[in-house]
């Protein structure tokens, strides 16, 4: 897309985010869970962006989450920072431990998906042990937003600030993947080799990949513990890892827009299922099985058919009605 058309999706985005406000503001228990399926979207889109993108199956999404929401809350409730400079201390320590598990880029495959999967499993344990985490019984005590001097006390005001960074992304994220770089990660996922030849650096421009997914990640972290006031290891067990691709796939994994209805569609059906909370992993692998079968290009995929089939009736109809005539 180019000239005005980059701001169709974002505005549109903005403006169902402002319209369902306006809806449900007074009712604070549907702020909430908004706000949280808006983060949830935030992170399928870094997902989306390294599996969707490159072929990177990144399984430990939820640990860079937990890393940028504990470091936020550590800066802001213990040290007295400000929001923003939390803010900045989360997206700093997710970058740095992106770039030190970079190397794991060198990985292919199942091999890549399985260390991640092990890095997930051990952030669960290093937020457990920690002394600076409040280890099983959580961080508490974390105080709401704070920007400017403006502080966001209501779950209204917090909507907007999340609403706001998701748009942002999804700005960053579609401006990439309209650019070179994006031509780039195309190109890898379809053939390495090829891109080899065409002069890319395959293993860098994965790591850049990464390093911004995780970046985002850590804004997600510090958004969601000052949405709920605390934080403890199981908000970013290796469930909410899985959770997170489960929402990718189910919306289509090459799709920006597919991946929001995913995490709309994920984040609901949760929340009318939380009385088989002891099978959820279940819900979850029928859920996969059943979209990578029946719907291997998510929800974004069977809109799209839909859509080409709607315009292909019409056509033929007016075709029809020309001869007609």
């Amino acid at each position: 897309m180019v000239g005005g058309r980059n701001w169709v999706a974002p505005l549109a985005i903005a403006a169902v985010g402002v319209i369902l406000s306006l809806v449900v503001q007074d009712n604070n228990f549907v702020l909430m869970f908004l706000s949280n399926t808006m983060i949830y979207i935030m992170l399928s889109m870094g997902l989306q962006l390294m599996l969707g993108s490159t072929g990177l199956l990144f399984l430990c999404s939820a640990a860079f989450w937990g890393a940028g929401g504990y470091t936020s809350a550590y800066l802001t409730a213990r040290l007295h920072w400000p929001w923003l400079l939390g803010l900045a201390g989360a997206v700093a320590v997710t970058v740095a431990l992106g770039f030190i598990l970079a190397p794991i880029v060198r990985l292919k495959g199942t091999y890549f998906a399985m260390s991640t999967f092990a890095i997930g499993a051990m952030a669960v344990v290093f937020f457990r042990e920690l002394p600076f985490t409040g280890g099983v019984n959580g961080f508490l005590g974390i105080g709401p937003l704070e920007l400017f001097g403006w502080t966001a006390q209501t779950p209204l005001s917090m909507y907007y600030v999340v609403l706001f960074f998701l748009v942002f992304q999804y700005v960053v994220f579609e401006r990439l993947l309209s650019s070179s770089y994006g031509r780039s990660l195309r190109a890898i996922k379809q053939n390495e080799v090829a891109a080899w030849a065409s002069g890319i650096n395959v293993p860098w421009t994965q790591v850049k990949t990464i390093i911004l997914g995780v970046a985002f990640a850590g804004v997600a972290g510090s958004l969601l513990v000052h949405t709920q006031g605390f934080a403890n290891p199981d908000m970013f067990s290796v469930d909410k890892s899985i959770f997170i691709l489960v929402m990718m796939v189910v919306g289509g994994s090459t799709s920006l827009g597919g991946t929001i209805l995913g995490a709309v569609v994920m984040q609901f059906l949760a929340q009318y299922t939380r009385e088989l909370q002891s099978y959820i992993m279940l819900v979850y692998g029928v859920v996969l099985v059943f979209c990578m079968t029946f719907l291997p290009a998510g929800l974004a995929g069977l809109v799209q058919g839909i859509s080409r089939a709607a315009t292909g009736r019409l056509g033929r109809r007016g075709a029809a009605e020309g001869r007609a005539v």
